[in-house]
């Protein structure tokens, strides 16, 4: 992919994230978090999406997908204070999203490295 020199070239779409989606935000993530393991497994994304589909958001040029942001929702008291990583994601990456949570937590937001500016 070759970096769009002028916004005339965009053509960008916000949308939920669904399950199809999965090969391009694997790629996306791989290119993103090459030093850091990569992508998040597919049923990682999948728990995500089940459980909370209004918080994962895509951003599409034409059809290519070129940024993500990953939420869940929260209970406020318990996590406006400090808190770890595993206080959110539960072992072998067990998404702990409460549904009657009265906050949302951005868990990941990235945009293609192709794209930024």
């Amino acid at each position: 992919m070759s970096k769009i020199e002028k916004p005339d070239d965009f053509h960008l779409t916000i949308a939920e994230i669904k399950k199809k989606d999965y090969p391009q935000l694997k790629a996306l993530m791989d290119r993103v978090y090459v030093n850091l393991g990569g992508a998040w497994s597919k049923t990682t994304i999948n728990t995500l999406i089940d459980a909370f589909p209004e918080g994962q958001i895509a951003l599409f040029d034409h059809d290519q997908l070129i940024g993500i942001v990953l939420s869940m929702r929260v209970d406020y008291a318990k996590f406006s204070n400090p808190h770890t990583y595993d206080d959110l994601i539960g072992h072998k990456e067990i998404i702990r999203d409460n549904p009657e949570g009265d906050a949302i937590y951005g868990l990941d937001a990235l945009i293609d490295p192709e794209y930024r500016g």
